[in-house]
This record gives structure tokens, sequence and C-alpha cells, in this order.
């Protein structure tokens, strides 16, 4: 009983470890790629208009950049989120998740 409840609790972590966004340098969508170092123009023409834009503060509530985010990218068995950060109009991060 000890055992299954093991493996049970260690499939539950996996699982929650896995959907965890994860920050990449590239993401390839139809053919083209965006990479760190982009601009927002080039990140609109690969992936269109993002679900929502946020504007990234500072401690004293200064803009100092943008996060586009992107919710269901691509289509069938591999669907992904993707959060593309941006500081001085390029793509300064990248955050992927995997959805299933």
């Amino acid at each position: 009983m000890q055992r299954i409840v093991c493996l049970g609790l260690l499939a539950a972590v996996v699982t929650i470890a896995s959907a965890q966004p994860r920050e990449i340098s590239s993401f390839r969508f139809g053919g083209q790629l965006i990479q760190l170092g982009d601009s927002r123009a080039e990140v609109a023409s690969v992936l269109g208009t993002p679900n929502a834009r946020l504007t990234l503060e500072n401690r004293v509530g200064a803009a100092v950049g943008q996060r586009w985010e992107y919710w269901n990218i691509g289509s069938g068995y591999q669907k992904y989120a993707l959060s593309v950060y941006f500081s001085g109009g390029r793509i300064s991060r990248l955050e992927q998740e995997v959805r299933r």
C-alpha cells in the first residue's frame, strides 16, 4: 500500500514539474524562428497578435518592459503557452509551457 502511495505522489510531482514554464532561447513556429534579441515587430509577424500584453514595472511603478502572452500555440497533440518578455523593444526572455 505504501508503495502505491509513493508512486502516486511521484507521478503527481512529475506532472506538476513538467507543467511549469521553462526558459528557452528560441521558439520555432510555422517554419520561422524567434529568438532572444528579436524586435516586437518580428515577434508579431511570426506569432501574430498576443492574447495579452502586460506592462512590466519596477518597484516604484516605472515601466521597464512588456510581457506578451500567447496561450494556445500549435495544434493537435502538442500545444504551447508562450510568454515573451521585452526590454528596450527587444526580446530579453522567453518562457514556454507545454500543454497537452
